[in-house]
């Protein structure tokens, strides 16, 4: 047999022994057995952006750019990006070094950056490559670059649960095509920042999940706070939002009136948000561009978010402020832009952590301090008005200064010294993972015991977590009351005897810390947006939880069954166990990771719960003085 099928067998049977199901729930010093669970719950996240703070010189050319990560039970197979006509700026597209670039002069193909698998314990858990790598397809071509990118696993080695893969490529506007680097305002004919692709402007993208056994995911990329567009799968269920000018006038247009009124249509009663995107057009010093529409951007100079609430008839009236930035405010540029104040609106349903809703086609407005003023049309379509006294909850995010001051968890890699083959390493590994059991037992009693009114940060229940026999009211918002959570009672550390440094302790060490961090993911996503009214103690919430004025439809109402936390199970089917440093390096970092999410959970419920950590239409009567 050549070692190359060798290699490739054992690829296959490493991949194999490493399948895990959801764990059974874990006690501190437990040793773990169990099979998978029956039913499979493919999930994922995806990340793309340069994960700066600079909007203008940040870019996806840098390592890691984009990012999947399978945070569910099954294996993953293939990814595909589709920026097409979806993306927040048109005409975005990927650039690979193949002679003939799209956007500037600097091009970069498909590249693996890391390809990680927390659970292949023979190897450590810094940025391995490995392998067979992924490979891409590019399709879709635009002008001289590729709309779409689809990324297949070798048969030998897919994604597996808890696996991330992080790889990168040039992404530009096609209207910089021939241009110098775009990164450098200093060069000649430079398309600064035009080339510079952060991430944000793939707001919008479609993205395509495919996983073994061949289910598929569909999702949206939606734009976050540092430059980022990100998204979770499975996505929202929910019909594509629209929107378009209230007075009437057909957009994309120009207008001297910075205050404008956007009419949105989606799912009635549900959260919405309206991301305003302030765009300019670069092209370099003198050049004409390429391919250049009316009222086109290719550069990002700020973004906007204004939160809102669908009416009952699936509408609602969002103001929102154009922006037109002064490029000397930005950066020193020898050049200015040629179009400047080109802002970008689109409407969202943001869900739980990033699994939000699809993104709407996006609506452009020129603000120009010189444009006329439209006229709309003599027969403006007519939208209803709310309920007369009904409150606008927005724009958010809601109630969060009524929550509590907390610390941020601290989100380092832990050590990076020399790890040393000895007991005394293996008792600090030990340390480590009782610590992250100790406050996930914690955290679940602080659940289970039931969750109290002055748990919640005020004025953060709006209409969307109204269940039975609640309404919301005409008149003025409560007044909020801040949040003041009940303590975790965390367990003491208590002394442990003699250990011993074998093989099998290693692997009892190993599965213990395993569960603990799969124990954390699945505490997490109890809280993003599975708790219920029977999480909380019955008539705890005073009326300044919530962000509008309540009216009761009935005067008493049965409150929904309380959410829990999956159990999880932990399957070994022998992976071979080495007694090395390494491997007491491997057991380490997956305790501290256990130890991380812990804290991220802990800091969570420390500030207070938000209507967010609730499903929807879930708080009722029954939770209400």
């Amino acid at each position: 047999m050549s070692s190359d099928r060798r290699h490739s067998r054992a690829q296959n049977e490493r991949r194999i022994s490493r399948r895990i199901g959801w764990l059974a729930p874990l006690a501190a010093g437990a040793v773990l057995a169990g099979a998978a669970t029956a039913s499979a719950a493919p999930q994922a996240h995806v990340e793309a952006g340069a994960f700066d703070t600079d909007v203008l010189s940040s870019s996806v050319f840098g390592a890691q750019s984009f990012r999947l990560r399978n945070d569910g039970d099954v294996d993953i197979v293939g990814m595909s990006i589709d920026l097409g006509d979806t993306s927040l700026f048109p005409d975005i597209v990927f650039d690979p070094d193949d002679g003939t670039p799209a956007g500037d002069s600097a091009t970069k193909s498909f590249t693996v950056d890391v390809f990680e698998d927390p659970m292949v314990v023979s190897d450590p858990l810094d940025n391995v490559v490995l392998t067979p790598n992924p490979t891409a397809e590019l399709n879709s071509p635009n002008g001289l670059g590729f709309s779409g990118l689809s990324v297949k696993f070798d048969d030998a080695q897919a994604l597996p649960p808890g696996g991330e893969l992080k790889f990168s490529l040039d992404v530009d506007p096609t209207s910089i095509q021939g241009t110098n680097a775009g990164t450098d305002p200093t060069t000649t004919n430079s398309a600064y920042p035009a080339g510079a692709v952060s991430g944000a402007e793939l707001h919008g993208a479609k993205i395509t999940i495919e996983y073994e056994g061949g289910a598929t995911q569909m999702a949206d990329l939606t734009r976050s706070d540092d430059f980022t567009s990100t998204t979770d799968l499975p996505s929202e269920t929910a019909p594509v939002p629209t929107l378009a000018l209230a007075s009437g006038v057909t957009a994309p247009v120009a207008t001297p009136e910075a205050l404008q009124s956007i009419l949105v249509t989606g799912p009635a009663g549900s959260a919405g948000v309206v991301l305003v995107a302030e765009g300019n057009l670069y092209l370099g010093d003198g050049l004409p561009g390429v391919d250049i529409d009316p009222f086109e951007a290719n550069t990002a100079v700020g973004y906007t978010e204004y939160p809102f609430t669908f009416g009952a008839d699936g509408t609602a009236i969002v103001e929102v402020m154009l922006t037109n930035t002064s490029v000397t405010d930005l950066n020193p540029a020898l050049f200015a832009p040629k179009t400047t104040g080109l802002n970008y609106i689109t409407v969202f349903a943001p869900g739980a952590g990033d699994q939000n809703g699809p993104v709407s086609d996006p609506l452009v407005v020129q603000l120009d301090p010189s444009a006329p003023v439209v006229v709309p049309p003599t027969t403006p379509p007519v939208t209803p008005p709310p309920p007369v006294g009904l409150i606008n909850v927005g724009p958010g995010p809601l109630g969060l200064d009524n929550c509590a001051p907390v610390s941020a968890p601290a989100t380092g890699t832990g050590g990076t010294g020399t790890i040393v083959l000895s007991a005394g390493q293996l008792r600090t590994n030990q340390r480590i993972g009782q610590a992250a059991i100790r406050r996930l037992n914690a955290i679940q009693k602080w659940l289970d015991d039931g969750i109290a009114g002055n748990d919640l940060c005020g004025g953060t229940l709006g209409p969307r977590e109204l269940g039975a026999g609640l309404a919301q009211a005409p008149g003025a918002a409560p007044i909020p009351s801040k949040a003041d959570p009940r303590a975790l009672q965390i367990a003491k550390a208590s002394g442990s005897g003699t250990i011993t440094l074998t093989p099998g302790q290693l692997r009892i060490n190993q599965r213990i810390y395993r569960a603990a961090l799969l124990r954390a993911r699945a505490l997490d996503k109890r809280l993003s947006g599975r708790l219920t009214g029977g999480d909380l103690a019955d008539g705890t919430l005073e009326r300044g939880r919530f962000a509008v004025p309540l009216t009761r439809t009935v005067t008493a109402t049965t409150a929904p069954a309380a959410s829990e936390t999956d159990a999880v199970s932990l399957s070994d089917k022998g992976t071979p166990i080495v007694l090395s440093a390494g491997q007491l390096k491997t057991n380490q970092r997956i305790a501290q990771q256990a130890v991380r999410e812990a804290n991220a959970l802990r800091a969570t419920i420390q500030r207070g719960l938000v209507g967010t950590n609730f499903a929807e239409s879930s708080v009722t009567t029954a939770d209400v003085r």
